[in-house]
């Protein structure tokens, strides 16, 4: 896919080996969430960590808990919102030193 979906839609591609689709999932310009589906959950994991993606969830999707940041990656937006991260991203810190 050359476009983030939205929508009522699933795009399905086929592969041959788990490097191919890490290589085109990688090479798009977005990165704002994707999910792994598998039976082998370390298997799951490891095609997780190696997506890069602001959000990826295993064997579930669009799981947004407000405790938990979310954001997207590349063209696919800066920072975080939800969690303590996000707060961060609306709060100017303000640092007052005074020798006594």
């Amino acid at each position: 896919m050359t476009e983030e979906q939205f929508g009522p839609l699933v795009p399905l591609l086929s592969y041959d080996t788990i490097e191919d689709v890490l290589a085109r999932a990688n090479a798009s310009d977005y990165g704002l969430g994707g999910t792994v589906w598998g039976k082998d959950l370390d298997k799951a994991a490891a095609v997780a960590r190696a997506i890069d993606t602001g959000t990826v969830w295993i064997n579930k999707h669009l799981d947004l808990r407000f405790d938990v940041p979310f954001g997207g990656v590349k063209q696919s937006g800066l920072g975080r919102e939800q969690g303590q991260a996000g707060l961060k991203e609306f709060v100017d810190a303000r640092i007052v030193s005074m020798a006594r």
